[in-house]
């Protein structure tokens, strides 16, 4: 019984460490051919803000005849959205700036809910609405203005 409990044993710890270094194996690699994101670096952005080109864009024949869904112009609309997340990072729209983007009941948010409204009526939609809700005026809202997560 001893033996077949070292063996049994033995085992375990051996898939476990072919299972490990199989894991840091592929955290070396892409995922799904894609490039892995820059590693974590304390006190700076995490977010992804560089200047990167949209992928081509693959269009169906016969649907070339619409140029608002070329990948320039999908482009154009996705720069104006991301611009109102990065106006609210700029203008620290939440706490000191640590928390940013599109939240909505900010103005942020509006920005990006009048730009869309704008978008499907310049497209010819003529029943746009958006869904408003009410608070009660004795709610609380509690989010984070800072934070900081420490290594031990």
């Amino acid at each position: 019984m001893k033996r077949f409990t070292k063996i049994l044993s033995l085992t375990a710890c051996s898939l476990l460490l072919s299972s490990s270094q199989l894991n840091a194996q592929n955290l070396q690699q892409p995922w799904f051919g894609l490039p892995l994101p820059p590693a974590f670096v304390p006190h700076r952005l995490p977010a992804l803000t560089g200047d990167r080109q949209p992928a081509p864009a693959t269009v169906p024949v016969g649907e070339d005849v619409y140029p608002e869904l070329e990948g320039l112009r999908i482009r154009q609309d996705l720069e104006a959205i991301v611009a109102f997340s990065h106006e609210s990072r700029r203008t620290q729209e939440i706490g000191d700036g640590q928390l940013w983007g599109r939240i909505t009941g900010f103005p942020s948010s509006e920005k990006t809910v009048d730009l869309s409204v704008a978008q499907f009526r310049a497209a010819g939609i003529e029943d746009v609405r958006v869904q408003e809700f009410t608070q009660d005026e004795n709610s609380s809202f509690w989010t984070p203005l800072s934070w900081e997560v420490r290594k031990s």
